[in-house]
């Protein structure tokens, strides 16, 4: 957790932290992360400028035959072009090739940046999005959960207060129950009571 860094501006490293599942960057707005796709994106950037540099010594040679580069011209021409100019300074017998060679080296390593960077970013964008997709369907099982948790509060509450009214209707019953055993008694002193009288009266 890196916070109270308000004034950090750039981050790397981050490649190298193949664990790392949160990383919370709290009051660090101006914050650039470096990732490993900027570190390629940086050597492509730095290897571009040798082809270039290549191209410039066969230029100022008195034997060289290529053309010079047009900055919108796609990668692969290129690289096709520079192939074919191989092929003919070696048909034509020129003596070092050497130059041209490690161009096309070169800029075929660039393309093969490239593309793994094209295809790496292509992926990252579909995690993200599964990633995202997760995230939503997480979230609406735990408003699901939510729900369920406040009906159930309202079930207990409701089983309480029906447990609370069942004990009082019981609770009620046995105090009718011992009433009608107190009134069951009366009843008896009095019918034993009457015929005691009665009894009584028939001896006289």
């Amino acid at each position: 957790m890196i916070k109270g860094q308000s004034k950090l501006t750039q981050l790397k490293g981050l490649e190298k932290l193949t664990k790392l599942v949160c990383l919370d960057l709290t009051d660090s707005s101006q914050l650039k992360l470096s990732t490993y796709l900027d570190a390629w994106k940086e050597e492509i950037a730095q290897l571009k400028v040798q082809p270039q540099e290549y191209e410039n010594q066969e230029i100022s040679s008195q034997t060289s035959q290529e053309t010079t580069s047009d900055p919108a011209e796609p990668l692969s021409t290129k690289i096709q072009r520079k192939k074919a100019e191989l092929q003919q300074a070696i048909t034509s017998g020129r003596k070092s090739t050497a130059h041209l060679r490690k161009e096309i080296e070169l800029l075929e390593k660039i393309q093969a940046l490239e593309n793994q960077i094209s295809q790496l970013e292509a992926n990252e964008a579909t995690y993200q999005q599964q990633i995202q997709q997760k995230d939503e369907q997480i979230q609406a099982k735990q408003s699901q959960i939510a729900n369920l948790q406040t009906q159930l509060n309202n079930a207990n509450q409701t089983l309480q207060q029906n447990q609370n009214q069942t004990q009082q209707k019981q609770t009620k019953i046995n105090q009718l129950e011992k009433q009608i055993r107190d009134l069951v008694a009366e009843k008896q002193a009095l019918q034993e009571k009457m015929l005691a009288e009665r009894q009584q009266a028939l001896a006289q």
